[in-house]
């Protein structure tokens, strides 16, 4: 059977080394089919030109103004093509097996809407930064085992969120539960889309070899 393709969309508002990092790391995905989105948010810098010119494959959505988090990937989002959409911070690199990690681990279950990554500390790259999100006794999201080593597993694990910074969605489950709240513009997005999916009836599974590194520009 033929493997499902995956449309993997980046927002980047400035910041044109650390977001050619990141598409370097897309370039060299081990899975296909894949397209890859890049949407700009209405950066200073020549992100326009830096894409035609290095990655002359990747599709490329200009914005007239900085839309956020939400409003960027939302844009993205609506441009996919896939049976299933992955997002991922233009601050954070993916390793090879990524985006074959998190389909492998979707395709396990129809209602698996989403799948969280393990992704790494990139001042301290044994050091856990995320493995899913979860809710705090103050009502905040939080990223679990966060700050702990970085883990091995077996199989997937279920959590209650994934963490926008590096995750997959199935696009069947986002037209059921919607795409990101734009009010948020950053910040809490992903944990606001988590529970609407856990609504609507989906799971949230962590992918094991699902590894980013994040470098938080």
């Amino acid at each position: 059977m033929a493997n499902p393709l995956v449309s993997v969309v980046v927002v980047c508002f400035n910041g044109l080394k650390i977001t050619r990092r990141c598409l370097a790391g897309l370039l060299n995905q081990d899975y296909d089919p894949r397209e890859i989105i890049v949407v700009d948010n209405g950066s200073q810098e020549d992100i326009r030109g830096m894409v035609a010119r290095e990655y002359p494959r990747f599709r490329f959505l200009g914005m007239d103004r900085n839309l956020g988090f939400a409003g960027g990937y939302n844009r993205g989002m609506e441009a996919a093509r896939g049976k299933y959409v992955a997002i991922i911070n233009n601050d954070a690199v993916a390793s090879p097996q990524w985006l074959g990690a998190l389909v492998a681990a979707a395709e396990q279950d129809e209602g698996i809407g989403a799948v969280a990554s393990i992704i790494a500390d990139g001042n301290r790259p044994d050091v856990l930064d995320s493995c899913g999100v979860g809710l705090a006794l103050d009502g905040m999201s939080r990223q679990l085992m966060r700050g702990l080593p970085v883990p091995v597993l077996d199989a997937p694990k279920e959590v209650l969120l994934a963490s926008g910074c590096a995750c997959l969605f199935r696009t069947d489950a986002l037209k059921a539960a919607g795409l990101f709240d734009e009010s948020f513009f950053a910040y809490c997005e992903d944990t606001d889309l988590g529970l609407r999916l856990r609504w609507a009836g989906f799971r949230t599974v962590v992918a094991p070899s699902a590894h980013v590194t994040h470098c938080y520009s």
